[in-house]
């Protein structure tokens, strides 16, 4: 997850996902006050070769609703495309409650219960993995997410 510089001080980085996966690398952003919201994601290859991305704006919300939506618009966009035939999903997002919320639904607060369960539903039935990453390894997905709030 990381690289040693020169100097022996980490440096995260994005690293590529085995032979039979692709990564999703997600990110939302709200604005101050929750009126403009962008949500982001990137699909990528074994080789970091970007096969599709978004970035759109969604509207408005609480943050953690904007994360939990752009984890499932990222799903779907996945699902809908011909590469879920042929490979897995780990969807990387730097959001710890949106992976704690998926992996353990009962956990998630009532407003957002349903979301999560069915989300935790698609990771569990497709073989799916969901992780935390830090937000400097999803960097562009933070950057595409900021650029869609307009």
């Amino acid at each position: 997850m990381c690289k040693k510089a020169l100097n022996s001080k980490i440096i995260p980085s994005w690293l590529p996902p085995p032979l039979e996966f692709l990564k999703l690398n997600v990110d939302g952003a709200v604005a101050a006050g929750g009126f403009k919201c962008g949500i982001e994601g990137l699909l990528k290859n074994d080789k970091g070769v970007i096969l599709f991305l978004f970035s759109e704006s969604c509207g408005f919300g609480p943050p953690a609703l904007i994360k939990l939506l752009v984890v499932r618009f990222g799903m779907l966009k996945f699902l809908s495309s011909d590469w879920c035939r042929h490979y897995r999903l780990i969807v990387e997002t730097d959001c710890k409650l949106v992976v704690d919320w998926i992996s353990f639904s009962v956990y998630a607060p009532p407003s957002f219960f349903n979301l999560a369960l069915e989300l935790s539903d698609m990771v569990i039935r497709r073989g799916y993995v969901m992780r935390l990453t830090p937000r400097r390894c999803n960097m562009e997905a933070d950057n595409l997410a900021k650029a869609g709030i307009g």
